[in-house]
């Protein structure tokens, strides 16, 4: 099964304006030239080598910046298909505000049957074939609500666009940071829907870049009553409440009445929560990027040579 991985640089050029915490590293970079940090090179590798090693070919949708920085860190190789063409031309959308457009547009735009990855999702084992048996399949689903999950009278706050007749407002979200399409009716809708949403200079409400994203996704999987399958049943609470020093841990996810717990079985990570932690802990980042090169090391032994990057070689235990 091709796996497809999607880096858009543009909204690094626009970093001055992107918004939420999970951006401080990014705002704070000074080279006007593409540059991701320490971590992000790991974790690549990783998502990438794994893909490769389990479950088949790969391919990347960048555009001339992010193909010149992975040329510049010996990481091309990974990749057994490069395609600039499709994300160096998608110009009209505001990358600062809806800085994973260039994502949603590949995923319309690759034909299908293809899994697509976030290049900090990480399948450690070859998936079972249950994955590929589905229109979809996702990582699990949200419970939406918290600040990126607007209310139905939210929505009157964008004036560009409107939700359409059928759209549910209260329905679970699906998390987009792994995807197995095989449904081309889907992909077409999506990337229309997705189109109209992001067509716009005026500045929006920070939650709407979600909507355009995950939100239209499950709008159009509804709408085709498309099937459906989770890597995991748990569901998760997209906004717990956290920790609390005097009854702990928020619960962040719950079963399903009908669930199958053999599927959390399956080797996978998504880095995403971590790298929020990564701008406000150096200890934890540093600490991660160790344990990222010693798996790399470990278990990739293929792909050991990309540790020699200058910027790698201080991980080494």
């Amino acid at each position: 099964m091709k796996g497809v991985f999607v880096n858009w640089t543009k909204p690094y050029q626009e970093r001055a304006r992107l918004r939420g915490h999970a951006f401080k590293m990014q705002r704070e970079q000074k080279s006007e030239e593409y540059i991701t940090t320490d971590e992000e090179l790991l974790f690549t590798i990783l998502s990438v080598g794994y893909w490769r090693e389990f479950n088949g070919k790969t391919k990347l949708f960048t555009d001339r910046d992010g193909l010149k920085y992975y040329v510049k860190n010996n990481m091309v190789d990974l990749w057994d298909e490069i395609d600039t063409n499709t994300l160096e031309n998608y110009n009209e959308v505001d990358a600062a505000q809806f800085w994973t457009s260039g994502k949603s547009y590949c995923i319309g735009m690759e034909q299908g049957p293809f899994c697509f990855m976030d290049l900090d999702f990480i399948i450690r084992e070859k998936l079972p074939e249950w994955v590929f048996q589905s229109d979809v399949t996702i990582p699990y689903w949200e419970i939406p609500r918290g600040y990126y999950y607007p209310t139905e009278e939210q929505y009157s706050q964008i004036k560009h666009w409107s939700p359409p007749s059928d759209y549910s407002y209260k329905m679970m979200i699906p998390n987009t940071s792994f995807l197995y399409i095989n449904n081309r009716q889907v992909q077409k809708e999506y990337l229309k829907d997705h189109i109209e949403a992001v067509d716009t200079k005026d500045e929006i409400p920070e939650w709407f870049w979600l909507v355009t994203d995950q939100g239209l996704f499950g709008q159009v999987l509804r709408r085709f009553n498309a099937k459906v399958q989770t890597l995991t049943d748990k569901v998760f609470l997209a906004d717990h409440e956290g920790y609390d020093p005097n009854v702990g841990l928020a619960c962040g996810y719950y079963y399903q009445i009908d669930h199958d717990k053999t599927k959390d079985n399956l080797n996978w990570w998504h880095v995403w929560t971590r790298k929020v932690l990564y701008n406000l802990n150096e200890e934890v980042r540093i600490s991660d990027c160790k344990m990222f090169y010693q798996e790399i090391v470990e278990n990739l032994p293929r792909y050991k040579h990309l540790l020699n990057n200058p910027r790698l070689k201080k991980y080494k235990n």
